[in-house]
């Protein structure tokens, strides 16, 4: 899976890739697009479509948008996709293609080393921080770390 967290404007992901157990190459899991930075964890190719879907959107507002069905992921294909809308920061969370919920919290992290991430963040580590930290413990988190920030 992966670990993606998010605080004080730091959006975070490590780009390991894993597949059946193994590891299978690296992944950009963060993006930014319109107003929204944007963060998916779970199956890659699902991701990946979600992206490609987002990218191809004409007007993203305030709020992340639904996707259509055929997004709709299957138990096997799960995924989370994390929204922080970069002028107002504030966080939404999308379970596999269900309408995206805001969250009221001063962090946030998803993934298989959610856990770890938060835990981290509670003893005031950066988001970047953070995963590192996952990265440590949690076998399907490492690789290359990449960060974006909001303005």
């Amino acid at each position: 899976m992966t670990t993606i967290a998010y605080r004080d404007g730091e959006l975070a992901a490590d780009s390991k890739c894993t597949a059946g157990g193994y590891l299978v190459g690296e992944f950009d899991k963060i993006i930014e697009v319109g107003p929204f930075l944007v963060g998916g964890c779970g199956d890659v190719a699902m991701i990946a479509r979600y992206f490609e879907w987002l990218q191809k959107q004409d007007n993203l507002g305030e709020l992340p948008p639904k996707p259509d069905e055929s997004l709709k992921a299957k138990e096997e294909n799960s995924y989370t996709i994390l929204f922080v809308h970069k002028q107002t920061k504030a966080l939404w969370q999308m379970d596999n293609g269900n309408y995206p919920h805001l969250l009221r919290a001063p962090f946030m992290a998803i993934g298989s080393g959610h856990l770890l991430a938060i835990g981290a963040m509670e003893m005031g580590a950066t988001a970047k921080q953070a995963v590192e930290a996952a990265a440590k413990y949690d076998a399907y988190t490492g690789g290359i770390i990449n960060v974006m920030k909001v303005a």
